[in-house]
């Protein structure tokens, strides 16, 4: 990261279809070197209210309640108020449950994620750098998102770092 800041990118779409195709889109523009970010997961609550959760690698486990206070913002879009107020819920529940084993975001914190998800709607989570943040979310916003981001402490990105070596 060499001094780059760290910043979380929560994308929410209104459709569960929508974001398994920008998640598709945004791990094929990773590998062809168009896009650049650390981590992505994308979070979706299919029309029967089934949850599905499918990650692009780890992400460390202090980045949980940074990730959840951010998708509460995010949730607000879909869910109105009550969305905010889960998600720092959910930032609370998060911090009180994290382990020093786990290596990324757990299942357990996406399926409490994906709990407050309607049916039918779904979020991507990106971790990138100051130097990408731009262009996550332009790419995601051209995916038909709605998009927020947020600066992740210091010292997340700092563990995050330690975690990569």
């Amino acid at each position: 990261m060499n001094g780059d800041s760290t910043h979380l990118v929560v994308a929410t779409f209104h459709e569960e279809k929508r974001a398994k195709d920008a998640f598709k889109s945004l791990k094929k523009a990773k590998r062809n070197k168009e896009l650049t970010f650390q981590d992505a997961a994308v979070v979706r609550r299919d029309d029967k209210s089934r949850l599905h959760i499918q990650e692009t690698g780890d992400i460390q486990p202090g980045e949980g309640a940074a990730i959840a206070g951010v998708l509460g913002a995010a949730l607000g879009l879909l869910a109105g108020p009550a969305g905010v107020v889960l998600g720092g819920t959910l930032g609370a529940m998060i911090g009180a449950v994290a382990s020093a084993s786990d290596s990324g975001i757990s299942d357990y914190r996406l399926e409490n994620i994906g709990d407050r998800l309607m049916p039918g709607t779904s979020a991507i989570l990106a971790v990138a750098g100051s130097v990408d943040i731009e262009e996550v979310e332009q790419f995601l916003l051209s995916h038909g998102a709605d998009v927020i981001s947020q600066d992740i402490d210091p010292d997340i990105a700092s563990l995050m770092e330690a975690g990569d070596e």
